[in-house]
Order: structure tokens, then sequence, then C-alpha cells
């Protein structure tokens, strides 16, 4: 029958969504940063500690300590010693670029879903030109899908920045 109209007000909430979720993603990394920096510090002193070990003879007491050559003793103790020896800022290492990917990928991301949605849901709007309350999980899943695909796809520079 009719074509899906969008009103003004609607057009406002994707730009709503977009800002929202650019907002949202930006935080919760500047929150998880801290984390992500001691996951990284850890991994890289495992990496470093695996290559020097398969380098050098295989012969080892089973009752050497398990950190043997390692910096870090823990999630805990990686985070105390960047506090002391790099300071606070060492902990936000590599904010910049995260914010980018999050403000581009976090805020397409929750932006473009309802418009998507709305458009492979099209064919069930009713005759006042609503969509049904109740909308099909498999519509949901595939707008879901697109949307995070071509989030991705925009954002992937930005990813390449973060490494």
């Amino acid at each position: 029958q009719g074509h899906f109209v969008r009103t003004m007000s609607e057009s406002k909430s994707v730009v709503r969504g977009i800002v929202y979720g650019g907002f949202a993603s930006c935080t919760a990394e500047c929150l998880t940063m801290p984390i992500d920096v001691v996951k990284t510090r850890l991994q890289m002193d495992g990496a470093s500690v695996a290559s020097s070990s398969s380098s050098s003879s295989s012969s080892s007491s089973s009752s050497a300590p398990r950190n043997l050559g390692r910096s870090y003793r823990g999630s805990l103790h990686c985070a105390l010693h960047l506090l002391q020896t790099e300071g606070p800022r060492a902990l936000f290492k590599g904010l910049t670029p995260a914010l980018v990917r999050q403000s581009t990928y976090g805020s397409l991301r929750y932006g473009i879903y309802a418009p998507i949605r709305d458009a492979l849901c099209a064919d069930l709007v009713t005759s006042d030109k609503s969509l049904p309350a109740q909308l099909p999980l498999e519509r949901k899943v595939l707008a879901g899908a697109v949307t995070g695909a071509l989030a991705s796809a925009i954002a992937n520079p930005t990813d390449l920045v973060m490494v």
C-alpha cells in the first residue's frame, strides 16, 4: 500500500542516537582503558618470556617459580608498577585513537540501527503508517548485523590507527 514516511522527530532521533551512542561508547572506553592497558602489558610481558624461554635451553626444573623472568606478578602489581614508574597517564596510553574509533563505530552502531530496522520492516507498516509493536526477531537480528557490518566498514580505518 503506502510507503513508510519518516517524520522530523524520528529523523532527529537518528541524530540523537548517533550522539548518545558516541557519548556512551567513549565513556565506556575511558572507564575501561586502564584495564586494557594493564591487559596489554601483561600480554607483552608473557610474550617476551615465551620468546626468551623458547630460545634458551628447554631443561628446567619443575620447582622453579612460574613467573621467572616476568616483570609483573599479576594485574594489580602491573597497575601499581605503571602508576609508580610512569605515572597515572600511563594507564591511559592510546586513549585518543580509541576514542576516535568509538566515536565513529559506537555512534554509527547505535544511530543507524533504527532506520535500518525500519527499512527492513517497511512491509509491516500498518494503515496508520506505524510499525507493529512486536517486530519479527529475524528482522531485528538482520538489522543488527547490517548495522554492525556498516559501522565496522566505515570505522575500519580507525582500527588501523589503534594498532
